[in-house]
């Protein structure tokens, strides 16, 4: 009985032992997937390009500003079953003796633009030396479609999801056929990698070299996923064009682009909100874009 006892307890502790030793195992896989796999700097950063073109939508942030003027400006993507853009801009000016704020916001769709002033305040005068009357200016939405009437093209959307770092809302096979390219092609060569902290968030932070005339192609292949047709770019004019020097920062965990810098220019563009659809409201009362050029006008006489 006690040699049954004794060889049922060493049994025990030795299951126990190799139960320990599979656990320990585990957890050295998955810290050795974790670390040459998963926060790998290559896959991190290819992993925040699909990202970015899997999203309901994203939110850039600008701002720029000298002793003249200040400009501070949102964007909001919106891509599914409808893609728009609603851009906030605040607006500020010191310059020859005007002072002047205003606040503007632009919806642009595929085929149309909005555009609105929120609030104008200024110390410019009109011809007649009185002070500007806005009530027919502010809070009045103008838009801009392809018709006779309009003194421009719609041009809201393009101009804002044309942008350095693409987003959208496509899927598998699209995202793989854009990622692809922008391999095959060279668009975004990293020349070194670092980490660092941004926002709380542990990021890797990318010196990236840009081809613009790679990256151009791959622009057009991008519009065409997105149904836009007549893009106005010709890529033949970026053929000698130089490398754009940027940094992109990634946070490691979500794969999300934070952050992208212009080391030469000391400007910035941050992003939020990614993944998260912005439910973009198209006006339903407008007026057109020549009629507020002229109410526009008509104010400073």
């Amino acid at each position: 009985m006690i040699d049954g006892a004794n060889s049922s307890s060493a049994l025990k502790r030795n299951n126990t032992a190799i139960g320990l030793i599979i656990v320990f195992l585990l957890i050295a896989v998955s810290i050795t997937f974790w670390y040459k796999v998963y926060i790998n700097t290559n896959q991190v950063f290819w992993g925040m390009m699909d990202n970015n073109l899997a999203t309901a939508g994203v939110t850039r942030h600008f701002t720029q500003g000298d002793q003249r003027g200040s400009l501070d400006q949102y964007i909001k993507l919106q891509f599914g079953s409808t893609n728009a853009v609603n851009t906030l801009v605040t607006f500020n000016q010191n310059q020859n003796n005007v002072k002047a704020t205003a606040k503007s916001e632009s919806i642009g769709t595929p085929k149309t633009d909005y555009s609105r002033y929120i609030s104008i305040n200024t110390t410019q005068k009109n011809s007649k030396g009185k002070p500007i009357n806005t009530a027919n200016i502010v809070g009045i939405w103008s838009k801009t479609d392809a018709s006779a009437t309009s003194q421009r093209s719609p041009q809201y959307f393009k101009q804002n999801v044309f942008s350095l770092i693409p987003f959208g809302n496509f899927n598998r096979d699209q995202r793989n056929t854009l990622i692809k390219m922008m391999k095959d092609k060279n668009v975004y060569k990293i020349s070194g990698v670092k980490s660092s902290k941004l926002y709380s968030h542990a990021v890797y932070v990318y010196d990236v070299n840009v081809s613009p005339l790679a990256y151009v192609n791959v622009l057009l292949q991008y519009a065409k996923e997105l149904g836009l047709d007549n893009t106005g770019i010709d890529a033949s004019q970026y053929q000698n064009a130089q490398p754009l020097q940027v940094q992109i920062s990634v946070d490691k965990m979500s794969r999300n682009i934070l952050r992208l810098s212009y080391p030469s220019t000391k400007q910035t563009v941050d992003y939020s909100a990614q993944g998260i659809e912005n439910s973009i409201k198209i006006p339903s009362h407008t007026i057109t874009d020549t009629d507020l050029q002229q109410r526009i006008q008509k104010s400073l006489q």
